[in-house]
């Protein structure tokens, strides 16, 4: 249950299509859809952080393809 892991870290990874990533890191992140636009291969990693609002994405770090 996710409501037992309160205060604990969970590390969870996503392999998704890059309109994905940019949907959910607008609607959930401090950018506009375009800010979060990714190349194959290339990705994104940040914070979900639980808030009086609601689940924001914070501390975001733009991931490139070695």
């Amino acid at each position: 249950q996710l409501s037992e892991q309160v205060g604990k870290h969970i590390r969870i990874g996503a392999v998704v299509h890059g309109g994905t990533i940019m949907s959910v890191l607008s609607a959930f992140g401090d950018g506009g859809y375009f800010d979060y636009q990714v190349k194959n291969g290339d990705g994104w990693r940040g914070r979900v952080k639980r808030t009086e609002e609601g689940f924001r994405i914070t501390d975001l770090e733009k991931l490139k393809e070695s």
